[in-house]
């Protein structure tokens, strides 16, 4: 570029002398000078282009200087880069060595601490455990279990972690589940036909399955198997608890909990997360321990997930989860009307309902139910020997309560006994419902069992009942089971506002409610959740009840979520206005959401349900429903034509029992055994004697026909003792000794 400027002005020069030169040769030489103005005009434009030419020098000169500036500059920059890059690999191969080396020193302190735990094991005679506890995180991850779930969830008991650990809580019993649509509180109700269900403790069904769906009730145990079943490996009490050693490692997973962000992540990342929140690499350990199988996969609380569409998202998800880690054991909780039909997890997955305990079971709850709340009135460090006395005391409480309230103990659920040990806290008498018992519950507690840590609110127990119920109506109509604490706090104040009470004492009521009342439980995270979900729901059909259209309930009729908030609000109220709204609503909503009309019903009607104006509605939308093109509509129908139990099913019925569909025809077998006349007698003939048909309808068809006393079956059962199915047979033989009468000696 400056060679280039250097010759252009050369040039320029050499153009300029020339054109003076010729000029001033030409005024030399013009005769009329003097007087004539060529000349001046000449010299003129010769100075013209002289000064042109020396400006576009100049110019080019600057854009010379100009363009080699940049180019220094560039060069510059180029240098201090590559510098920049050298430094930085330089800081990479320092910061490898460095991770290599802590990554070595790490391995080296786990083998350490391995071999130091196994010196231990050997020195005490213990086997050594299956579980890789070289692994720092595993003794983190147990650590984590137990303090998730060491607390028993009893209202009114605050224990301290070895008191609670110490009460010992395999309790509950089993049956195979085997319905479509159900939303009754166990399978005992379900099974009318003449082979009882088989039970099964806990035991023998972690034995028997590695995929299991446990479905009961509110308040008949469900946590309480899942915690059960977590502090029995996490404590490494398998062979105590359930007879036999296994080790695994206990993930226990509160569906409600989890944001719907979750139910598209990963497992392990949601399981490290829930755990290690701050943990790096959290998530590679718990997969690589489900690709071991080193898992109990525990999912509780699946009827909190609030929707219909993210509760198919959720069992999608761990189908997902069980397809890439088969060698685990996955056990899910959930209530009947939450589980069935289109929601409904593989073949794979055995189904078991909980049913009502059994007088050795009543007893063992009991008995672990009055030491916890035996305990919280004594100093930390007092064992159940030391209060032995008031035990037997609150045990004494608990059978006259329920024998009181008509509760037979081969009907009792776990809640019933907690709610009958608070009885005279609660000054329960003769309480109509479930849920006039909880609401007075809570309000007993909220009344009462204040505690140095925390005294009672200044509040009275009817307005702590109402802050308590507005923060149930809140986290309800969210969709959530825990919130953070700056949430409730946020609701609390919130409700205070404009009430004679400082917004400032929220703080206080919630102290009170986890640490005297313990209504509400703080997990760990900072999350504060109702310590069972029946006590939210009762408390959420407390506020509904005063402070908003309670009639305005009946629409959400088609979310299961708040299905028992619709029962206790119209058990509450006693509202046959409520029954009325609810019997209009349309035909296949009424079909399929039939368990909670019905239960509805039966509360405020009564044993005139059947000879009520509901029933003729109902008969009339039913029969509707058994027409639909949705065969789930349809089997909830017919299931609950056979709760009906009035004239005027059998033709219904009977249409039923030629459905193309197995599961309609097996609840229209089931429906026809309970009805008040024989005109589906010759239905369940057909069904029984159709040696294509599915055993289980068979079964059925002949148990009906025996609860119908229809003498006329014998011979046609009579031909079925020996039907190629063994259980065919064996329910033919039952249904003929039960028709025909036995010989007199």
């Amino acid at each position: 570029m400056a060679a280039l400027a250097r010759g252009l002005i050369r040039t320029w020069l050499v153009r300029l002398v020339v054109a003076a030169g010729a000029a001033g040769a030409w005024a030399q030489n013009d005769p009329t000078e003097g007087a004539s103005p060529g000349g001046g005009l000449s010299l003129a434009l010769i100075l013209l282009l002289a000064v042109v030419g020396i400006g576009i020098v100049a110019l080019m000169a600057f854009l010379a200087f100009y363009s080699n500036t940049k180019r220094r500059e560039q060069a510059g920059r180029s240098a201090a880069a590559l510098a920049a890059k050298q430094i930085e690999a330089r800081h990479q191969r320092a910061l490898g060595r460095l991770a290599q080396e802590r990554e070595l020193l790490h391995r080296e302190l786990e083998k350490a601490q391995a071999q130091a735990r196994k010196a231990d094991r050997q020195v005490e005679g213990r086997p050594d455990d299956p579980v890789d506890r070289g692994e720092v995180r595993v003794r983190a991850w147990i650590d984590s279990v137990v303090d998730l779930l060491w607390h028993p969830d009893i209202p009114g008991a605050k224990l301290t972690r070895a008191q609670a650990l110490a009460i010992d809580r395999d309790v509950s019993r089993w049956v195979p589940y085997d319905a479509a649509l159900s939303g009754r509180r166990s399978l005992s109700q379900d099974e009318t036909g003449v082979l009882p269900p088989q039970s099964r403790r806990l035991a023998d069904v972690l034995r028997e399955t590695t995929r299991a769906v446990l479905i009961g009730g509110p308040g008949s145990g469900k946590t309480m198997a899942l915690r059960t079943i977590a502090l029995a490996y996490a404590r490494d009490r398998t062979k105590e608890v359930f007879g036999f050693r296994e080790s695994r490692l206990a993930a226990y997973i509160r569906l409600g909990s989890l944001a719907p962000e979750d139910l598209t992540r990963p497992l392990p990342q949601v399981l490290a997360d829930q755990t290690f929140p701050e943990g790096v690499g959290a998530a590679a350990f718990v997969e690589t321990h489900l690709k071991a199988g080193s898992f109990i996969l525990l999912f509780d609380d699946l009827h909190l997930v609030p929707s219909h569409e993210l509760r198919e998202q959720a069992l999608r998800w761990i189908e997902a989860a069980e397809t890439a880690y088969r060698k685990n054991v996955f056990i899910i909780a959930t209530r009947p009307g939450d589980y069935g039909g289109h929601l409904r997890l593989p073949v794979q997955f055995r189904e078991y309902s909980l049913v009502p305990l059994g007088p050795t079971e009543v007893e063992h709850v009991t008995a672990s139910v009055a030491t916890a709340l035996a305990l919280t009135h004594h100093p930390d460090g007092a064992s159940a020997e030391e209060c032995a006395g008031e035990v037997q005391r609150i045990c004494a409480t608990i059978t006259n309560a329920l024998a009181d309230w008509g509760i037979s103990p081969e009907a009792t659920s776990p809640l019933d006994i907690v709610a009958a040990a608070l009885a005279p806290v609660a000054g329960l008498e003769t309480p109509r419902s479930e849920a006039e018992r909880l609401q007075r519950l809570v309000t007993a507690l909220c009344g009462g069992h204040a505690t140095p840590e925390a005294p009672r609110p200044v509040t009275d127990a009817d307005t702590t009942v109402r802050l308590l119920a507005m923060l149930a109506y809140r986290l309800h109509t969210t969709g959530r089971s825990d919130v953070s604490s700056a949430k409730v706090l946020g609701f609390l104040e919130e409700a205070l506002v404009g009430t004679p009470i400082d917004p400032s004492e929220a703080r206080q009521v919630l102290r009170f409610a986890i640490d005297g009342a313990t209504v509400l439980r703080a997990d760990a995270g900072g999350r504060v959740r109702f310590v069972i979900p029946s006590v939210q729901e009762i408390l959420t059909a407390v506020h509904a009840r005063y402070a908003t259209d309670p009639m305005a309930l009946v629409s959400r009729l088609h979310e299961p979520f708040w299905h028992e908030v619709i029962v206790h609000v119209c058990c509450l109220l006693d509202s046959r206005d409520m029954i009325q709204r609810l019997a209009y609503v349309p035909e296949e909503e009424f079909a399929a959401n039939w368990p909670v009309v019905w239960r509805c019903a039966c509360h405020v009607l009564g044993e005139g349900v059947r000879s009520h104006a509901f029933a003729r509605r109902a008969l009339e939308a039913l029969s509707q429903g058994a027409t639909s093109s949705d065969r789930i509509i349809r089997a909830a129908a017919v299931r609950a034509l056979g709760d009906l139990r009035i004239a005027g099913c059998s033709e219904v019925l009977s249409r039923a029992s030629e459905d193309r569909h197995s599961v309609v025809r097996l609840c229209a077998a089931r429906a026809m055994g309970v009805m008040p006349d024989t005109a589906g007698a010759q239905s369940l003939v057909a069904l029984l004697t159709d040696r294509d048909e599915l055993p289980e309808v068979r079964c059925a068809a002949a148990s009906s026909l025996a609860m119908l006393g229809y003498v006329d079956a014998v011979p046609h059962l009579a031909s079925m003792a020996d039907d190629p199915n063994p259980r065919v047979s064996e329910c033919a033989r039952l249904a003929v000794a039960s028709l025909t009468p036995a010989e007199e000696p």
